[in-house]
């Protein structure tokens, strides 16, 4: 009777032995419910689905099911392709799948991953976690690895030669070395704390992301193919891309750029440059432009006349305090479909338009030319004195005496134009003054040779060449001598003059013609 009882117990226990070895331990319910959901299970829940039905299993998608504990992921033996991201896993153990090829994990809370026993890895997204580190050392296969949004500190690629699209935005990495991952097409890293970068060996890169980190140059003459470059809110003080024609997008706002020429990307679709340090923009090269925002920068020249402008779907150039002339195909099409420009801006497209525009906008005090024997400089708001052109020379305040024939200039500038007037102060010690030589080179600087006047006595004046043949005859309400003879244009030379008062004296003596 003994003997019987023993001989039932374990019986009862080798079958309970045998049941368990042939069962996996699923304690997730809502792991379990999938499972039941996907065939390889029947309902009640009791924690255990049939070992059996699972371990040739090559691909499970169990993603979005609020599932917090894959235990039991282990006995899928044969797994290949395991989907199981946007659920509430702290842990993921994979080291039992070492078939795996294609792991998608990411928008969990995982804190661990360890792939060094899955060799034949192809891919691997483990976004949105909180993985602090990662080892794909022993995965020589992956040509796909998106890590963005965790918590790394360093990433290591150099074991990876096949890598062609990698993703590792959000993290705290403050050093990335790319130089062994020459099939790289896809490479973005924004959103950490890189200060260098090289992609000198990525000749295949087409899309490249560094925005958001501490750049201040990049080297892109190797990256022929690159279609998109994003490089927003870096430390960028120049940017050359003369060797990336195939550019389709550039988004590169937020940086020291003085400059950017454009002129060779002639496939560019989408330029986003705002808040540089741009002076001028000039994409009339860039015909597939429909997308453009060259805000908040320092421009004094916008050319946006590329042939295109019906199809621009974004146009802002606010922010551009001087910026007054932007250059369009067509002004009316733009002020009525571009409202994004400053209260100062115009659309144009002429320089005669600009010009015009310009002296409108921009003021300059002028002045008429004086005669005396001596001038005393007058208070002016627009412009400042000066001796010579454009601001060189001598400054010179309201008030100073000119005692001395001389052409005074009024000069004003902005950042980004410059205006400027002058006017001529002949110092005379009579009512009558002869000019000793005049420029006749058209710009509007003492072009015309004329006596002065003051007491209206001259009666005609008289000119002559060096060999006595009269050049011009001027009756005393002539404007002057514009240096031609039958409208030809004379040569610098020595002239005579014989100017006849109306007392019937004469004032005889020469003067030069200088162009």
């Amino acid at each position: 009777m003994l003997y019987r009882f023993r001989f039932i117990c374990f019986t009862l226990l080798f079958l309970s032995e045998v049941s368990l070895s042939q069962n996996t331990f699923v304690p997730d319910d809502n792991f379990e419910q999938a499972l039941i959901d996907l065939g390889y299970d029947t309902a009640p829940l009791n924690d255990f689905v049939p070992t059996a039905n699972i371990n040739n299993v090559t691909a499970l998608n169990i993603s979005l099911l609020n599932i917090n504990d894959l235990t039991g992921i282990e006995d899928f033996v044969a797994l290949e392709v395991l989907e199981c991201s946007e659920n509430n896993l702290t842990q993921l153990d994979v080291s039992k799948n070492t078939n795996l090829t294609q792991l998608f994990c990411g928008f969990n809370a995982i804190e661990n991953l360890d792939v060094s026993l899955n060799p034949e890895l192809i891919i691997l997204w483990c976004n949105f976690n909180k993985i602090p580190s990662i080892d794909i050392s022993n995965n020589p296969k992956v040509i796909s690895l998106i890590c963005s949004n965790n918590l790394l500190t360093e990433l290591d690629v150099s074991n990876n030669p096949s890598l062609k699209t990698l993703l590792c935005i959000g993290n705290q990495l403050s050093s990335l070395d790319v130089t062994s991952n020459p099939e790289l097409t896809i490479f973005h890293c924004g959103n950490n704390d890189l200060n260098t970068l090289d992609v000198s060996q990525n000749p295949l890169l087409q899309d490249f992301n560094f925005e958001y980190n501490n750049l201040e140059s990049i080297d892109l003459t190797n990256n022929t193919d690159l279609i998109l470059l994003y490089c927003l809110s870096n430390n960028l003080e120049s940017l050359n891309l003369g060797n990336n024609r195939k550019l389709t997008v550039l988004s590169c706002g937020e940086n020291q750029l003085t400059e950017l020429d454009l002129r060779v990307n002639s496939n560019l679709q989408e330029l986003y440059c705002q808040t540089n340090l741009l002076g001028a923009l000039d994409i009339s090269s860039n015909t597939a432009i429909n997308n453009l925002d060259c805000s908040n920068n320092k421009l004094c020249q916008l050319n946006v006349k590329n042939t295109n402008n019906i199809n621009m779907q974004l146009f802002d150039a606010t922010l551009n305090g001087e910026l007054v002339c932007i250059f369009v195909d067509d002004p009316v099409y733009s002020d009525t479909n571009w409202t994004s420009i400053d209260m100062q801006s115009r659309f144009v497209s002429t320089r005669d338009e600009c010009t015009e525009i310009l002296n409108d906008l921009l003021g300059i005090d002028v002045l008429d030319d004086v005669y005396a024997s001596s001038y005393t400089l007058p208070e002016i708001f627009l412009g400042n004195y000066y001796t010579e052109p454009f601001g060189n020379g001598t400054q010179l305040s309201a008030g100073t005496t000119i005692d001395t024939s001389q052409t005074i200039y009024i000069y004003s500038e902005n950042e980004c134009y410059e205006k400027q007037s002058n006017f001529s102060v002949f110092i005379t010690q009579g009512d009558i003054f002869i000019p000793k030589y005049f420029t006749p080179n058209n710009d509007g600087i003492n072009d015309i040779w004329k006596v002065v006047d003051l007491n209206g006595s001259v009666n005609n004046i008289s000119i002559y060449d060096r060999y006595g043949k009269l050049i011009k005859f001027l009756p005393n309400n002539a404007e002057g001598w514009n240096g031609t003879y039958n409208n030809k244009v004379l040569p610098n030379d020595t002239y005579w003059y014989e100017v006849v008062l109306d007392n019937r004296n004469v004032l005889r003596g020469y003067f030069a013609l200088k162009r």
